[in-house]
């Protein structure tokens, strides 16, 4: 090509160059570029000053750079636009409709596949090779036609000038036989094969990583699976080029189809930090995935992945609503471990684990097995709860609210009319917690129906006085009153403390009276049935005399009696030794011998029971 002048050049029609090499499929502006240069024996300088054409624009992907070349070259601009990688305004570049993000392409150096480059070479020398687009793309490193991991080269690098890829190529042909001797081979990539679909335009379903930029996908499945082959403390910046290929690999099979499989992964990585010391925060749970992200917030890009990072983990670590996570304020607290459970009601530790296990919110072996501040529950399932102990009152502090004496209040806890919210109404000593939601309703229940009395009446005693008069047990009177069984009740005007509850102990006399049952004691059964008392225990204690619990006439106490149905019952079906020799009017140890010699053995067992009894029926058939 004859050297011109500049004005001469401008004023030139149709194309400039004699010789234009063909376009290859996913060829770059650079690349073509670079051969354009080699083949018509100049440098990409020289084609700057002979025919216009601007290196430093066709590097950034700018189309009338490239249409400008194109058009010199005597060809259409279509493909070579759409496969050189573009820089766009807000200095983020895009390829083939792609996102790459700000870091772009590989622009100091290229990544090449030495059998890709020798085929090339095989039919048109040192000006066949030509760049694909792919090579250029950080996050792919094999080559799919051949399965092999791709090279990296770093050409020379004059200024105002990309790379010059077909002169570095040519340096590399002399030994392209043994570089492809020395290649590795890898299998096929599940990763690059998505990313390469996506560069090409294809859809073949929807997955959850298409929501997000090519770039960020592609860097997410990468920090994904460099956690999960190296652990939550990995530095990624410190991975081999294999070890990063791994890496893509294991995020992308992790994330899968979406945020489900995603929780999955990391809940496998979070489940390993339970047992840690320290604060539990979102660094010790998930480790780099969080430190990325973290610094990606202010990246729209990174969106999709933000939230279903964050969905997780306001799901299973404590944070407090204050706290920010990924720039934005928690709001609401999902997630409470013990630890932070005790502080927001007030409670001791202990008795917040106690609490829990009763409750039913914490298993004890889940508490056994882990700290306080590493043993999570559903913070909405126990505010209620937390609430309400934040306000409870001890039982000291009941009395002093309500003036209940201590035995008419652990009476009524004792029976249920005032529930713990420690749920430790069946536990020894154990320091009960009373909601006042609970005790304002108790106070209604013993006031209810009550008429106000503006002083004292005839009569009329407050429960401890009435209690006493009627000769009755404080769970008699208790129960009386909470059931609404009095026909009047009155309540001294101006007071609410229990002591200002008035009864008619002659109506209570009455009630309790009706009460009194018509069972045996163990003293009276053992007359009736012709036993002694021990033995009268025994067949009650084995289920053989049916027992009930009823008041005694004269102290007014809880007794067991033997029912008189049951006694009846069993004296009809059974008979004693005594009382058969009576009848056969022999001696019992005669009238023993003659059973035993006829086969009837005792009912029940003489030495355990302390008495023998046998089957009525048999032995009266014996005597007839």
């Amino acid at each position: 090509m004859a050297r011109r002048s500049s004005a001469v050049r401008r004023g030139t029609k149709g194309p400039t160059f004699s010789w234009a090499p063909v376009v290859g499929r996913h060829e770059t502006a650079v690349s073509y570029l670079s051969r354009l240069a080699v083949m018509n024996g100049r440098s990409i300088g020289d084609l700057r000053t002979e025919t216009g054409i601007l290196a430093r624009d066709i590097d950034l992907g700018l189309e009338p750079a490239v249409r400008k070349m194109a058009s010199l070259c005597g060809m259409g601009v279509g493909r070579l636009a759409q496969w050189s990688p573009r820089r766009l305004p807000d200095r983020s570049w895009r390829l083939h409709g792609q996102d790459l993000g700000r870091e772009g392409p590989d622009r100091t150096f290229f990544r090449w596949c030495p059998t890709c480059v020798r085929e090339d070479a095989a039919g048109h020398g040192e000006i066949g090779p030509y760049l694909r687009a792919e090579w250029q793309v950080p996050h792919i490193r094999s080559c799919d036609r051949h399965g092999i991991m791709l090279l990296a080269a770093t050409p020379a690098r004059r200024q105002f000038e990309p790379f010059h890829f077909a002169e570095t190529i040519a340096a590399l042909l002399p030994s392209i036989d043994r570089i492809v001797g020395e290649t590795v081979s890898v299998p096929a990539s599940p990763f690059e094969g998505y990313l390469r679909r996506r560069l090409a335009g294809e859809r073949r379903s929807v997955v959850w990583l298409d929501t997000m930029p090519f770039h960020a996908a592609a860097d997410f499945c990468g920090i994904v699976g460099a956690v999960a082959n190296h652990g939550r403390k990995v530095r990624p910046t410190s991975l081999s080029a294999a070890q990063s290929y791994a890496a893509a690999e294991a995020g992308f099979s992790a994330i899968g189809s979406g945020p489900a499989d995603l929780r999955t992964f990391l809940a496998g990585i979070h489940a390993g930090t339970r047992n840690g010391r320290g604060v539990w925060g979102a660094r010790a749970s998930i480790g780099h995935v969080h430190v990325f992200l973290e610094r990606k917030i202010a990246d729209e890009a990174y969106a999709p992945a933000i939230e279903a990072v964050r969905d997780f983990l306001l799901d299973t670590v404590p944070f407090d609503a204050d706290d920010v996570l990924f720039g934005t304020p928690v709001g609401q607290r999902r997630i409470h471990t013990v630890r932070t459970a005790s502080l927001q009601s007030g409670a001791h530790a202990r008795t917040m684990r106690k609490v829990l296990v009763r409750t039913g919110h914490v298993d004890a072996d889940n508490l056994a097995k882990h700290r306080d501040h590493h043993t999570t529950l559903d913070a909405q399932a126990v505010d209620q709860l937390l609430v309400d102990l934040q306000t409870a009152l001890t039982t000291p502090k009941v009395i002093e609210r309500t003036g209940i004496p201590r035995l008419h209040l652990n009476y009524m806890i004792e029976a249920g009319h005032l529930p713990s919210l420690t749920m430790s109404t069946d536990v020894r000593w154990a320091k009960h917690k009373f909601g006042l939601r609970d005790i304002d309703v108790l106070i209604a229940r013993i006031f209810d129906g009550a008429q106000e009395m503006p002083g004292s009446l005839p009569g009329i005693y407050d429960i401890m006085e009435t209690r006493a008069k009627a000769v009755c047990s404080v769970q008699e009177i208790v129960t009386l009153v909470l059931d609404g069984k009095l026909t009047w009740k009155g309540r001294l005007a101006g007071r609410h403390d229990y002591m200002a509850l008035m009864l008619d102990p002659e109506e209570v006399r009455q009630l309790v009276r009706r009460q009194e049952g018509t069972g045996l004691t163990m003293i009276a059964a053992a007359v009736f049935m012709g036993m002694s008392a021990k033995s009268v225990k025994k067949f009650a204690d084995s289920g053989d005399l049916p027992t009930v619990v009823e008041i005694n006439a004269v102290n007014r106490c809880p007794q067991t009696v033997v029912t008189r149905a049951g006694a009846e019952k069993f004296k009809s079906d059974h008979i004693s030794l005594f009382e058969a020799a009576e009848r056969f009017d022999i001696h019992f140890l005669r009238a023993k011998a003659m059973l035993e010699d006829a086969g009837i053995r005792p009912a029940f067992d003489p030495v355990e029971f302390l008495t023998t009894f046998y089957d009525r029926r048999r032995v009266e058939a014996f005597g007839a």
